[in-house]
């Protein structure tokens, strides 16, 4: 599996993060418990990650090369920001779309109160495709 993980707007699932780093995906899920690494970015299978996690992981397995506890890496790690999941309730579909700008660019749009129709997320994301388009052409 070759993955590009230099680009910072590159984003990993679990799955990858895990197989790029060494590290298993329930090892990955504790350390972020245990605030060595940051939360992912979405929930559930939707997670992403991307280079700073990597960099967490790398930092982790060379202080533990060095011998340090995971308690001791604790101590002098700085806590990552508390992310409180917000919770949904049991059965509700939440409605997630994803809208592809370009192979570096993509929107992801969550509606958890429904407000929002396809064709306003459609017309959204026209919108912020013109505006990256004008952006390149003044570049």
């Amino acid at each position: 599996m070759t993955i590009d993980i230099t680009n910072k707007s590159s984003f990993l699932t679990l799955e990858e993060l895990s197989s790029v780093s060494g590290i298993s995906k329930r090892t990955i899920k504790y350390y972020s418990q245990l605030g060595l690494v940051s939360p992912a970015i979405g929930e559930t299978k939707a997670a992403r990650y991307d280079k700073t996690h990597l960099d967490e992981l790398e930092k982790i397995k060379n202080l533990q090369r060095n011998g340090y506890s995971l308690k001791q890496i604790q101590e002098i790690t700085p806590k990552t920001k508390e992310v409180i999941p917000r919770k949904r309730a049991v059965g509700k579909i939440q409605r997630k779309f994803e809208i592809a700008l370009s192979p570096e660019i993509s929107l992801l749009f969550s509606d958890p109160d429904e407000k929002w129709t396809e064709e306003k997320m459609m017309d959204l994301a026209k919108r912020f495709n013109d505006l990256l388009t004008e952006i390149n052409k003044s570049s």
